[in-house]
């Protein structure tokens, strides 16, 4: 179970820190020229379709893609809005980017285990990037300091799926904190084998089942038990 949740939270991981580089990105209003170079020097694929907007305050992004080719990682928004402004916070400077995205999809195109149990069972994550899930609404903000990044807030919202939490990294030590809660609605959960229900999920008030991850400590570990769990 810790192996699922924990390959579950970097791939998230992944798709934030993706969407937050290009974000910063566009905002410096390079966006044809800095896509252009991550598409050129990175393993990301960076595409839009229309960006507007004052890059010193707000912009407006339709058709946004990121595709991370060797992790198998695919987002794509229909909307997309940024702001990014820099603050004093407690005497330090620190850079605020606030993301809004609508109709956002996700695909993961994760590697199967050869063992026979795995190859028919159903995973958390083949629901949850699943390219046919489509998150109405994904939110967040960022902000990074001499200290620490914050990712705050972080809402994904769909139908069947609400992901919801917040993430810290401290830049001048091996150390992360992570809180995230997946809800899942009735419907969606009804279709997850009987023994995932009753180990990863838990029933609340509301219907849902749900499953929250909390971990503080070095992400070396979470990277271990990421490469462990994917082959």
């Amino acid at each position: 179970m810790a192996k699922k949740s924990n390959r579950f939270l970097l791939i998230l991981m992944y798709i934030i820190v993706a969407a937050v580089l290009c974000s910063l990105a566009v905002f410096y209003n390079l966006s044809r020229i800095s896509i252009f170079f991550i598409n050129r020097f990175t393993d990301c694929d960076v595409s839009c379709i229309k960006c507007s907007g004052n890059v010193l305050r707000e912009v407006n992004i339709s058709g946004f893609e990121v595709d991370l080719k060797k992790k198998g990682i695919k987002l794509t928004a229909d909307k997309t809005r940024m702001k990014l402004v820099f603050k004093d916070i407690s005497g330090e400077k620190c850079l605020i980017l606030t993301c809004y995205m609508e109709g956002v999809g996700v695909s993961y195109q994760r590697k199967r285990s050869s063992a026979a149990g795995d190859a028919t069972s159903k995973d958390i994550l083949d629901i949850v990037f699943n390219p046919i899930q489509k998150y109405s609404e994904v939110s967040f903000g960022l902000v990074r300091s001499g200290e620490k990044t914050e990712i705050n807030d972080f809402s994904a919202v769909s139908k069947d799926i609400n992901i919801r939490g917040d993430y810290i990294s401290f830049n001048k030590k091996d150390e992360v904190l992570v809180d995230f809660k997946f809800s899942f609605s009735p419907q969606i959960a009804g279709s997850f084998p009987d023994e995932m229900r009753k180990n990863l999920l838990s029933l609340d008030d509301s219907g849902w089942y749900s499953t929250v991850i909390n971990y503080t400590g070095n992400p070396a570990f979470l990277r271990a038990l990421y490469l462990i769990s994917s082959t």
